[in-house]
This record gives C-alpha cells, structure tokens and sequence, in this order.
C-alpha cells in the first residue's frame, strides 16, 4: 500500500467511476484528502481518507483488498459501492463495524423552487439576522462552538472561490451556520449547525435555503447526504429528491 501523489491520482480515478461524492471528486482533483493504492501506476485496489470519512473501490479479489479494509482508522465511517465490497467488509471486519443508513438526494438543480427558498430565508424571526460568512467571521469559526466548520479551508480565498456560508446572528453571536463539509470544482457537501437553545426555531431551514440559492448563483451544486430521518426531512423540505438508501459502515472498536 502506497500513497498516491498528486501527479498519480488520475490512475486510481477509474476504481471510483460513477461515485458521485464530493469528498471523492475533492481528492481525485488535488484539493482534500489522502488518497493510497496497492500500485501507484496500475492500482486494482484504492482507498480515499477524507474528513472522517474512507472510500475504498477496486477489485474485491486483489490480494491486497482485505488489507485495504483492515487499515480503516478507527472512528471513521467507511463506504463502499457494491455489493461486492460490503461483502467483504462484513466478513474481514464483523467485530468492528456499525452499520449506518444514510440517504442520498439526486443531482438536479431543476428540482429547487428559487421562490419556495426565498420564502424560508424571509421568514426568519426578526430576533434573528442572517448573514453571509465574511472573512472576520471566517477565521472565527475555528475558535468557536462551530469549530467544524471552515477548518478544511487553506484560506478565505479558497473559501470564497469554492464555496459559500451563512450564519444566523442573535445578539450578534452565531448561533446557526451552513457551510461546505467538503468541496470540489463546482460542488459543496453542506453541513449545517444549530445551538441546542436556538433548535426548532427555523434557523436551519432558512441559513440552509439561502446557502443553496447562493451556490445556485455561482453555478455550485450544494449535495446533501443525510444520515438521520430529521436531516433527511429538512432535505426534502428544501427541494431535494431522495435518489437512494445506502448502508455505510462506521468503524469501532471490537465488540
């Protein structure tokens, strides 16, 4: 198992055809992520580590796959795609995994109602501001409750360049922020936050709702993958479609 470098990431490319996920995009064009191979120039098995996240594809019958598995950090969730795959995972890591359900929303910008988002940013409780995430507020996150967020940035540049945010202000502290998890060229995944003490108030819908009309603009599709039912109904409620369940496995420690 080696390390692919920069130069070599279009060799493992193939392994991960039709694997629409944003963290996968980011790393195969050089922005997050580390990506390893069992042959650099002819991989028949690849791994890519991103964000808390690990992707493995290939051939299922290469001597190295099982190891491939075996090297998933702990705490991490591992996603494969095939049947195939989720085979062997069960077999080589029984003792370890969790399995997880999480949702997936098709790729079509057609499917938002601009008119419907405007309306959920208008409605907003005038106790609260919405606002777009500026430099002064960028370089705070790291800093604060929603350390999360903007870390995987290198700069406000590339933040701005490759994404966009919103925060809900009250009393002038965020108190609700969405912002890209991961990005690529022309696609974010959105994670979004809410402080316990301002939940169910609609500040997720509405800093959501406007990140997405703003990605819209600038030509960016804002993914959304859910991994519980409330994620799953606020998707819907913004105009995603869900496309289909998958099974993904979160790594642990030996039952």
């Amino acid at each position: 198992m080696k390390i692919v470098e920069k130069s070599k990431l279009n060799n493992i490319a193939p392994l991960f055809s039709g694997w629409e996920e944003v963290a996968i995009l980011s790393c195969l064009q050089g922005h997050m992520g580390q990506a390893w191979a069992d042959d650099d120039n002819a991989p028949t098995v690849a791994k890519i580590e991103s964000m808390g996240f690990c992707y493995v594809a290939g051939d299922t019958s290469s001597p190295q796959a099982r190891e491939f598995l075996r090297s998933v950090p702990a705490d991490s969730e591992l996603q494969v795609n095939s049947d195939a795959w989720r085979e062997l995972v069960l077999d080589e890591l029984s003792s370890t995994i969790y399995p997880l359900t999480r949702f997936k929303f098709k790729k079509d910008a057609a499917l938002f109602d601009k008119e419907k988002l405007h309306l959920y940013v208008q409605a907003l409780h005038k106790d609260y501001v919405l606002a777009p995430m500026d430099e002064a507020m960028f370089f705070r996150f790291p800093t604060s409750v929603f350390d999360g967020h903007c870390a995987q940035f290198a700069s406000y540049a590339d933040f701005n360049k490759y994404g966009a945010g919103f925060v809900v202000l009250h009393e002038n502290e965020p108190v609700c922020v969405a912002s890209p998890y991961t990005y690529c060229d022309n696609a974010i995944d959105i994670q979004i936050d809410t402080e316990r003490l301002h939940q169910r108030k609609g500040l997720a819908t509405a800093c959501a709702a406007r990140l997405i009309l703003e990605c819209l603009d600038k030509g960016i599709f804002p993914y959304w993958d859910a991994d519980c039912d409330e994620s799953r109904y606020l998707a819907e409620k913004l105009g995603y479609q869900l496309e289909r369940e998958c099974v993904s496995f979160e790594i642990g420690t030996p039952k």
